[in-house]
């Protein structure tokens, strides 16, 4: 039988030409895990802070 795996994207045009993306076993893991790699993205790029990202992570 077949793993099901779901894949996630994540993007804002508007702000950056990066996508997040994530394979994960669950829609909402995978859509989950694509904007953590989004925001991880824009840290690095100099986008967000890692603080603006954490306060945002927690909501």
């Amino acid at each position: 039988m077949p793993i099901l795996k779901y894949d996630g994207k994540f993007w804002c045009p508007g702000f950056a030409s990066f996508t997040g993306r994530a394979t994960k076993k669950s829609k909402s893991g995978a859509t989950e895990h694509a904007i953590q790699d989004f925001a991880q993205k824009a840290v690095a790029s100099n986008l967000l802070s890692q603080a603006e990202v954490d306060k945002w992570i927690k909501g």
